[in-house]
């Protein structure tokens, strides 16, 4: 799975997770440890949604402000 989220924002840059409501883990450690595993970044964790984000190395479509 976090093979294809890797690859998911090497495309797309951004990726959101909808984490079920019978989730054991914690939402904020699932979020660290996806974050880890696809080298990115949280964005944030609200409710049961995860932003991710990875700058993509080919496909650049996000510009951040300095």
């Amino acid at each position: 799975m976090i093979k294809q989220i890797a690859d998911t924002l090497e495309a797309r840059e951004l990726f959101k997770v909808s984490v079920l409501q019978n989730c054991e883990f914690d939402r904020r450690e699932v979020a660290e440890e996806l974050a880890k595993g696809a080298r990115a970044e949280i964005v944030q964790v609200i409710g049961s949604t995860i932003v991710l984000y990875k700058e993509s190395r080919e496909n650049k479509q996000i510009k951040l402000p300095r």
